[in-house]
């Protein structure tokens, strides 16, 4: 007698292709890499920049003293070779003396009007240790304008090609604005050029803005 078939066994679909039990996962993206901070839209990145200071504004103070420290040289050199009688070398007929000394007294007026109305709030409001030098400073611009005012006055009331006796006007006025300009120079410098550079921020304000440009006609 034959033996009954054996009954089939149902397939264990636990490790069948197409159970649904666990369905396979989709492939995970790969994560994102963060930014290191947050973005920045064009405007507040513009803004950033133009709230950023100046770069070296000690320096550039330094660089406008040494550029108003050499005119004052050679306009005095000017008038020595005047009252000697010789020519000036390295000076345009355009630019006789007293069209020097007026170009120089522009220049000058400039940069401390451009420190009076800028550098010295700056540093004053950030620095507020600072406030009596930078009394002191605005005080130098006072006197500096004082003797400027008549020196311009004296070369107003001469001819592009002066006397002896009125060039020794303008002399003497230049020798006395030589020895307060040093003076006042040479404090300024030590006093608030690194506290220049230390600066957080001068808003929108370029270095020009802060301690006027290097000459009226260079930039």
């Amino acid at each position: 007698m034959s033996s009954a078939p054996a009954e089939p066994r149902e397939p264990d679909d636990r490790h069948h292709p197409s159970h649904e039990a666990e369905p396979a996962r989709p492939p995970q993206p790969a994560a994102p890499t963060l930014p290191a901070g947050p973005a920045e839209s064009p405007e507040s990145a513009e803004s950033a920049a133009a709230t950023s200071r100046p770069a070296a504004l000690g320096r550039e103070l330094v660089e406008i003293h040494d550029w108003l420290r050499a005119e004052l040289a050679q306009l005095r050199a000017e008038v020595e070779l005047h009252l000697d009688g010789r020519p000036s070398p390295g000076r345009q007929p355009s630019r006789p003396l007293t069209a020097h000394c007026l170009y120089f007294c522009a220049a000058l007026t400039g940069h401390h009007r451009a420190e009076d109305a800028g550098a010295f709030p700056l540093l004053a409001e950030e620095f507020p240790q600072l406030r009596p030098t930078i009394e002191k400073l605005a005080e130098d611009h006072l006197l500096v304008g004082e003797i400027m005012s008549r020196l311009e006055t004296v070369v107003a009331g001469i001819p592009a090609t002066p006397s002896d006796a009125e060039a020794r006007r303008v002399r003497g006025e230049l020798d006395g604005l030589a020895a307060i300009l040093e003076s006042h120079f040479t404090f300024e410098e030590k006093r608030i050029a690194a506290a220049l550079d230390a600066l957080p921020g001068t808003g929108r304000r370029t270095a020009a803005d802060l301690l006027g440009t290097v000459s009226p006609d260079s930039r």
